[in-house]
C-alpha cells in the first residue's frame, strides 16, 4: 500500500520513498504494507519499550533441514560405534582363541615330555 505521511503507518513506521514510490518502512520487528504485524516472537526481537525478550525453541524458526542433519549424523554415528565395537569383540574372540591354542599346545608339550621322562 501506499502512504502520503508517516501517520498511515503503524507501530512507528516511516513513510520514505523507494524505487520511485512511497511505502511505509517497519521499524522493531513490524512487517506488512502498514507495519501491521508484530513478527519479534520469531527471535530475539523488543517489545514497544525496548526491551529485549526471548523466545523458546518451539516458537522459533528453526530450518528442519538442520533437524534432519543432526538426526542422521546421530544414527551414522550410532551406526559406527556399533560396526566398531563388533570389530572389537571379533578380535577378542580371536585373540582369545589364539591364546587358548597355544596354551593346548604348551599343556600337550609339557605332557609328552614327562612322558619321556618317566620309564
Amino acid at each position: 500500500m501506499v502512504c502520503n505521511s508517516d501517520k498511515d503507518c503503524l507501530n512507528d513506521g516511516v513513510c520514505i520513498v523507494r524505487t520511485g514510490r512511497k511505502m511505509c518502512f517497519c521499524t522493531k520487528f513490524f512487517t506488512g504494507s502498514n507495519c501491521q504485524n508484530n513478527e519479534y516472537h520469531y527471535g530475539y526481537g523488543f517489545d514497544q519499550e525496548n526491551k529485549t525478550t526471548s523466545s523458546s525453541l518451539a516458537e522459533t524458526n528453526f530450518p528442519r533441514i538442520a533437524i534432519y542433519i543432526l538426526v542422521f549424523f546421530l544414527i551414522g554415528l550410532i551406526f559406527g560405534l556399533i560396526l566398531h565395537i563388533r570389530k572389537l569383540f571379533r578380535k577378542l574372540t580371536e585373540k582369545n582363541q589364539q591364546l587358548r591354542k597355544n596354551y593346548q599346545m604348551i599343556l600337550s608339550h609339557e605332557s609328552s615330555r614327562k612322558d619321556q621322562i618317566l620309564p
